[in-house]
């Protein structure tokens, strides 16, 4: 493989075309970086959404637990046990939606059937 990707000046005949390998493994070596690069960019856009959209979310468990105990009467009650409901519902399906499987995450085998 070490001939293949020696300069161009080692040749003993410069005017001879490069062979078509060579060619695809600069090229390949280019798509590569390409693909690196778009991987890297989105996960930073993922991380970067997942940080925004759960910011807003995360104040209201602190609330509703500061409103706990001064919800005297039933109804006060009923409805902030509502509240925290709700706030737990869409932290779940924020952490379901943005909490993506990294590099070193366990994959799935496709090659067998699930049992």
């Amino acid at each position: 493989m070490a001939t293949l990707e020696r300069p161009l000046r080692h040749r003993r005949f410069v005017s001879q075309p490069v062979p078509g390998h060579v060619l695809d493994l600069a090229r390949l070596r280019g798509e590569k970086l390409i693909a690196d690069e778009a991987s890297t960019a989105e996960s930073r856009l993922l991380a970067a959404a997942s940080h925004d959209l759960r910011q807003p979310v995360h104040p209201f468990p602190l609330l509703v637990a500061a409103l706990s105990p001064r919800a005297n009467d039933s109804e006060a009650r009923r409805l902030l046990d509502h509240v925290d409901c709700s706030v737990r519902a869409m932290g779940g399906l924020l952490d379901g939606q943005l909490d993506l499987p990294g590099p070193n995450a366990p994959r799935l085998d496709r090659t067998r059937p699930l049992q």
